[in-house]
């Protein structure tokens, strides 16, 4: 959704704050998968965002320690394995990183 509303060419960088994220509400209650789930506000999604924000961050982190070991023989998989290996290493994130499905 963010990238999606961030990188449209029609609108760019020539929307507001506001704007913005108002555009990111409309799509996220376009494309929830469930109609099930529950409406979300400006201020609620702000807060998720921030929430994954912080969480890829720290993952990214991670994924860029085990990338500069140069591990001899590592494919793609074995690094990311490995980088949720340290990732849960941490106590916040004991049960993984929980985004891998963004």
């Amino acid at each position: 959704m963010w990238l999606d509303v961030s990188q449209d060419p029609a609108v760019g960088n020539n929307q507001s704050k506001a704007q913005f994220w108002q555009r990111i509400v409309e799509d996220y209650h376009s494309k929830k998968p469930s109609k099930n789930m529950s409406d979300r506000n400006v201020r609620s999604i702000q807060c998720r965002m921030q929430l994954f924000h912080r969480d890829c961050k720290k993952f990214n982190g991670c994924l860029r320690q085990i990338e500069l070991m140069h591990p001899s023989g590592a494919n793609e998989q074995i690094i990311m394995q490995r980088a949720n290996e340290l990732f849960t290493q941490m106590k916040r994130y004991e049960d993984g990183f929980k985004f891998d499905h963004v």
